[in-house]
């Protein structure tokens, strides 16, 4: 396994039935995705190969590790800390920073967005 899983350590295998126990480890025997996705070599957004736009490849049979991803959902943060998704006031002139920023969110959930550090 690699650092990012519950290692299975004998305190957590004695909290499940063994039946449980067998069909786990049959499921990461026998289950190609999931030993990827406990492979200790799994890749990170950095290692793999981007576009010519900076995003990576992705491969969905091979996903690589997911990092930072609070990068991506800064109105989230936003809302979980303050209850509300901006603290601009809402105001519909095309130049006022609120639209400013409402558009920017809207081209970010149409085009999603890319991390410039490792094209994730």
């Amino acid at each position: 396994m690699n650092k990012f899983q519950t290692q299975l350590t004998e305190e957590i295998i004695k909290l499940y039935p063994k039946e449980v126990i067998d069909d786990l480890y049959m499921y990461i025997n026998q289950v190609p995705y999931i030993q990827h996705l406990i492979s200790d070599k799994r890749k990170r957004a950095r290692d793999l190969p981007r576009k010519e736009n900076g995003r990576i490849i992705v491969d969905l049979s091979n996903p690589h590790i997911l990092e930072d991803m609070d990068y991506f959902r800064p109105v989230a943060l936003h809302y979980e800390k303050k209850h509300t998704f901006t603290d601009l006031k809402v105001n519909f002139n095309p130049y006022s920073e609120y639209m400013k920023w409402f558009r920017e969110e809207l081209m970010r959930c149409w085009y999603g967005m890319t991390r410039p550090e490792d094209g994730e």
